[in-house]
């Protein structure tokens, strides 16, 4: 059974800045820790200053028993918590083993966080032992050495004033030059003249574009309306211009939903019409879009990919996204699915409150308490 590693808001720090990495079968893991984030999108790991294409481990932190026996707790600071945003895709590494996840959103950031958490600390300098010398006593005061006696040198005979030099005399005042005649060079005429040249000018651009243009019908604005199909249930769906309708943001914000956009835009891409190609990583991004947006229906969807009980036939049939199934993450999406408006989940949440029924766990006890219907 390998390691799985979540991440939880530390309830020691509500204000944010720190979090509780929890690792359930810690095989390899006693007394410390040592943690790698890697962002999947950039390709990056994160470093002490940025993120980097080389791993860095960041550690060692010291460990703490969790409630569950099977697993172990430890602490992460701002090094890391303020330097990776909500719902960012990473593959986060314990003990050398890697699991994909989203970054929760309810841990928060907090820059008045002060780092703390390694094991290891520099020791401070200290003075040297001062040795004691034979035949003294430590507290002793050694007698400085006798002053020599200074002879003093006759004094060195003062040197001859130098002479004073005279003044110097001063140059004769040049000539004022005389003012030149008027040559008419200053005059306002000429830039009178290209002032009106100018104002014909401009009102001739602004006739052709008004009038002659529009007249020979050269308006080159494109006025096509979007095309419309028809659905496989016979309603019509607007598909968008060409240079909008494979994009993040058409999808994440299409009246239908963000699942209704990623069908068609799949379509589209198996008939070769989209470029990028729509794929797993393309859902991905729409939907975390979607649910930073506030919709109920990208909220339920990424709660179905971590729900390890039930299959979302679009995101992960269709389009084959899959991450690694994580009960306490689904639990918090359908929570906020739920503020959002959605209004039945149960088809989701009956498998997931099945499945956990047995669970020892302090977190997803509570979420059953509040989610499953008794």
């Amino acid at each position: 059974m390998s390691n799985s590693v979540t991440l939880h808001p530390s309830p020691n720090h509500p204000s944010g800045g720190f979090a509780i990495v929890r690792v359930s079968n810690p095989l390899g893991l006693s007394q410390t820790a040592r943690i790698s984030v890697y962002h999947m999108f950039m390709e990056r790991y994160l470093g002490e200053h940025d993120w980097q294409p080389d791993s860095h481990d960041f550690g060692p932190y010291e460990i703490l028993q969790a409630e569950d026996p099977h697993a172990i707790e430890f602490c992460i600071g701002p090094e890391i918590v303020n330097r990776v945003e909500g719902f960012t895709s990473v593959k986060v590494e314990v003990g050398g083993h890697p699991t994909t996840l989203t970054w929760p959103e309810n841990i928060l950031q907090d820059e008045s966080a002060v780092p703390y958490g390694t094991i290891y600390r520099p020791p401070e300098p200290t003075e040297p032992p001062q040795q004691d010398l034979v035949g003294q006593t430590q507290d002793a005061p050694v007698a400085p050495p006798p002053e020599p006696e200074v002879i003093a040198e006759p004094p060195a005979p003062e040197p001859e004033p130098e002479p004073t030099p005279a003044p110097p005399t001063p140059p004769p005042p040049e000539p004022e030059p005389e003012p030149e005649p008027d040559t008419g060079k200053g005059s306002p005429l000429p830039w009178i003249i290209l002032g009106i040249l100018l104002l014909l000018l401009i009102a001739g651009v602004v006739y052709w574009f008004m009038f002659v243009r529009d007249a020979d019908g050269t308006d080159d604005t494109d006025t096509t309306p979007p095309t419309e199909t028809e659905t496989s249930d016979g309603g019509p769906v607007l598909r968008p211009p060409e240079e909008t309708n494979c994009s993040v943001s058409y999808a994440a914000n299409f009246p239908q939903g963000p699942l209704a956009a990623l069908v068609q835009l799949a379509d589209l891409s198996d008939e070769g019409n989209c470029e990028p190609p729509i794929d797993d990583q393309f859902a991905l991004r729409v939907i975390e879009s979607a649910a930073a947006g506030g919709s109920a229906e990208a909220l339920a969807a990424l709660g179905d990919v971590y729900n390890g009980f039930v299959d979302d036939p679009i995101i992960e049939g269709r389009l084959g996204l899959a991450l690694s199934d994580d009960a306490a993450i689904a639990f918090d999406y359908y929570r906020r699915a739920q503020a959002a408006g959605a209004t039945d989940l149960s088809a989701q949440l009956g498998p997931l409150c099945d499945g956990t029924a047995d669970t020892q766990d302090f977190l997803l006890i509570q979420d059953r308490q509040e989610l499953c219907v008794p």
